[in-house]
């Protein structure tokens, strides 16, 4: 993520595939790749990562989460409230002052909320 950080996104995305290439299970490169895939645009590529992420960890609360912003951003609003609500449910099963793993130390009792209204917006 070094590489993204200092506008090298072209780079950073191959650097994370290299290293899905010996380890293609591998839940936090996989997880770094679909989130450059994002900043890249290449949102359709982002979606098949995320959706291996779910496969490999169903607890995965951000890439829900990530999933619901590309449903919004591609107007498939029903997706993207399936995606907010199963992020929600989730979060309901964890204990609330949990941070909330690939949100930057975000607990339960913040996104929890959140989203539960982005699932009656959509």
């Amino acid at each position: 993520m070094l590489l993204a950080n200092r506008h090298r996104l072209d780079e950073a995305l191959e650097a994370t595939g290299q290293l899905l290439v010996g380890d293609e299970c591998n839940v936090e490169i996989l997880y770094a790749h679909a989130t450059l895939l994002v900043e890249a645009d290449r949102l359709d590529e982002a979606k098949r990562y995320f959706a291996r992420l779910i496969y490999l960890d169903p607890e995965l609360v951000a890439v829900e989460i990530a999933l619901g912003h590309l449903a919004t951003r591609s107007g498939v609003s029903d997706h993207a409230s399936r995606h907010f609500a199963n992020a929600a449910a989730l979060l309901e099963r964890m204990p609330s002052e949990a941070i909330v793993r690939y949100t930057g130390g975000v607990a339960v009792h913040h996104l929890l909320p959140m989203m539960r209204q982005l699932v009656t917006k959509h």
